[in-house]
């Protein structure tokens, strides 16, 4: 792939184009050693100059144009090719270690073209690539290939934002957009790099990415708002036909744009829409953006007698006006998790939706009132407590919009396990399992069944067993869907997390009592689902469970419930090991590969071969109480007849151990005696049989 290199000769000042392939270009920017210094001096220069002066040394560094690439004809034409490569910017990186961090995070992710440091020396530019879902690119210098530039860039913008975990730089983008020439002495390039795909219906009808699957109901019609975008689109061209036919200003001028404002002003196009057609248009590129929405405001804002419709009923009036303001001027969508309404603007400077608090609400109510529309808070609260908003689930969005697919050979589920170096010769396999069981919750494949077992990570301080419950979730799922729980006290919040989380570590595993390890957290874990009432709601229903568990300890005999074990998948971090945190972890072929196992029937839960090989293991975990312990010293369980020994009560095994320790056994803890062997009997340690309703234990008195 290549790339446009933009010089200023010196002398006479003019623009010459090259055309440079991007594995050169990369190497040139960390080994030319010319154009080093010259970048080096352009630093300099950036420190001691004041604000707003423009560094002269800036005029000697070419510009980069990844976006596009052109050619020169033999008769003197040119010929421009659209690469489909964005710029993402991420300014004001003043230390170091936090370019460095940034930098990492990028190379992680793996749609990242390139990755350099920036010509000022604190920021970086990361580069990525895009194409339609076949594989193809828009042509030339065309309006779809702006639109699908500008598309990637939301799209990439917003991955990229919770990637990083900051925006990168807000700004109008262009296939044109150019860099400076930069060094950096460890640029990142992988030439490999999976392309963002972007759907092609979506660009040829200038719908934007947020609104692809969005469920408002339109000012026109009762379906999504794709027939709004359509009813402007058709309505903006009758516009332009209409200015031309009048021969209302030059082509391609100002005039001609206040023309065809006027002229959508009458068709009843709303102000933002028209703002938004006239920036796709190549039409009016010759002016800048700005300037084109300050001319579209003038002509609405001096002809605004002309607009609107005769209707019959206030309160219809209203309704129609606010949401088409609303709509125009916010993407707002009702996060399923966390039962609320979030927000961001309809425009390129906001890609990270926010919650919608009351102060926010307040804030939108006041611009409306500037825009000259009459609402109360009552009418705005109904809007955003309505269906038109859309239902947004964070999980499912990210399970649909994976970019890759799985080579069906390569075991990126078995590679993250291997990063926890544990005694369990059977970690790998079992974690394999319960990944399939977390995806297939969050999906909805495991509805009527929770995920009832749980990863238990057990080592020393510092080794990483909290970080490593944290990166198991990609950067876009985890704020949203990563808790952690350590609070008993309120069952009702902790049966909430069920339905608000999608991962919930429980932390210090060892100070959860062994009241609650087997009474409520037991029945929390098998949960499938949650009946209760959602927030602000009087009717009682069955909200579907999301989350799985993890846990964390730095002791080894924290399992107290002697029934209960078979829920633990027993990690035991070897004495001196780490776990490997380190990045890239590979998140879109992680669970592309999750998905493709779970379509193609594999199990996400545990045989009863396995649970039973899961309690065998677990049971050098479990917190010897002294009810168990006196018993071993007295007695050897016996698993076959032929083993000889005897068959003995539960009462005349008590009496026993009095007669012979001195040891009298409460009524709690003839129940727990009771439990402990018939869970050694279910898992094949101790032979059980039932005589006279009453069952009886083969024991060894030793």
């Amino acid at each position: 792939m290549q790339c446009t290199i933009y010089t200023q000769t010196i002398r006479s000042k003019k623009i010459r184009t090259s055309i440079l392939d991007f594995s050169e270009l990369i190497a040139r920017i960390s080994t030319d050693e010319k154009r080093r210094c010259t970048v080096e001096a352009f630093r300099q220069e950036l420190k001691d100059l004041p604000p707003l002066l423009r560094p002269r040394t800036m005029e000697r560094l070419p510009r980069i144009c990844p976006g596009k690439v052109i050619r020169r004809r033999r008769d003197g034409s040119q010929q421009t090719a659209y690469t489909g490569i964005v710029l993402l910017e991420l300014d004001n990186l003043a230390r170091p270690e936090e370019k460095r961090q940034m930098k990492d995070r990028a190379m992680s992710w793996p749609t990242t073209f390139a990755v350099v440091e920036g010509a000022n020396g604190n920021s970086i530019d990361i580069l990525v690539r895009g194409t339609f879902e076949d594989g193809t690119l828009p042509s030339g210098d065309s309006e779809q290939s702006e639109r699908f530039h500008q598309e990637l860039y939301k799209r990439c913008a917003t991955v990229y934002a919770s990637v990083l975990g900051r925006s990168p730089k807000a700004k109008e983008a262009h296939f044109d957009d150019t860099f400076i020439w930069t060094y950096d002495p460890s640029p990142y390039f992988d030439s490999g790099a999976a392309a963002v795909k972007v759907s092609r219906s979506l660009i040829n009808t200038g719908l934007d990415a947020r609104q692809e699957d969005a469920q408002e109901y339109g000012p026109e019609s009762s379906r999504p708002s794709v027939d709004n975008n359509n009813l402007w689109r058709r309505r903006f061209a009758l516009a332009v036909s209409a200015a031309k036919e009048k021969s209302l200003g030059e082509e391609k001028s100002e005039p001609e744009l206040e023309a065809v404002a006027l002229e959508a002003l009458r068709l009843d196009i709303p102000q933002e829409d028209t703002v938004k057609q006239a920036s796709w248009s190549v039409r009016w590129h010759n002016i800048d953006r700005e300037k084109q929405r300050a001319i579209i405001e003038s002509v609405y804002l001096e002809h605004s007698d002309q607009q609107g419709r005769n209707r019959s009923h206030s309160m219809q009036e209203v309704t129609f006006r606010l949401q088409t303001f609303m709509q125009s001027r916010y993407d707002l969508r009702f996060n399923v998790l966390t039962n609320g309404v979030e927000w961001r603007r309809n425009d390129a400077a906001s890609f990270v939706f926010q919650p919608l608090d009351s102060r926010v609400m307040n804030t939108m109510i006041q611009e409306c009132h500037e825009s000259g529309l009459d609402v109360f808070d009552r009418d705005m609260k109904r809007y955003l407590g309505s269906t038109r908003i859309r239902d947004y689930n964070v999980a499912h969005a990210y399970l649909n919009e994976l970019d890759m697919t799985w080579d069906g050979t390569t075991d990126y589920i078995g590679a993250l396990a291997d990063r926890v170096p544990c005694r369990n010769p059977h970690w790998r396999e079992w974690f394999h399992t319960w990944f399939l069981g977390m995806v297939a919750q969050w999906s909805g494949d495991s509805m009527t069944h929770g995920n009832s077992v749980v990863p238990l990570l057990i080592g020393q301080q510092g080794c990483g067993k909290s970080t490593f419950g944290q990166l198991l979730l990609p950067p876009e799922l985890r704020e949203a869907g990563y808790r952690e729980l350590v609070d008993f006290t309120s069952k009702q919040d902790a049966e909430r997390m069920l339905t608000t989380s999608l991962l919930i570590n429980l932390d210090e595993f060892n100070q959860i009592s062994e009241k609650i390890q087997q009474g409520f957290l037991k029945n929390l874990i098998q949960k499938s689902n949650v009946k209760g009432r959602r927030p602000f709601s009087s009717v009682m229903q069955n909200m579907p469970r999301y989350a799985s568990f993890i846990a964390t300890t730095n002791m080894s005999d924290v399992l107290s419930d002697p029934s209960g074990s078979r829920r633990f998948i027993v990690a035991d971090i070897r004495d001196g090991a780490v776990i490997d945190n380190k990045p890239p972890f590979n998140y879109q072929r992680l669970y592309a590969q999750a998905l493709a196992e779970l379509k193609q029937g594999s199990r996400h839960y545990f045989t009863p071969a396995e649970v039973q090989q899961i309690e065998t293991y677990n049971a050098t975990y479990g917190n010897m109480r002294p009810e168990v312990s006196r018993f071993l010293d007295v007695f050897e369980p016996l698993a076959h007849a032929e083993d000889g020994g005897k068959k003995m009560k539960l009462s005349d095994i008590t009496k026993a151990i009095k007669l012979q320790t001195g040891y009298e056994y409460s009524d709690k803890g003839f129940n727990y005696l009771g439990r402990w062997l018939t869970n050694e009997a279910r898992s094949g340690r101790l032979r059980r049989t039932i005589s006279n309703g009453c069952p009886h234990y083969l024991l060894h008195h030793l």
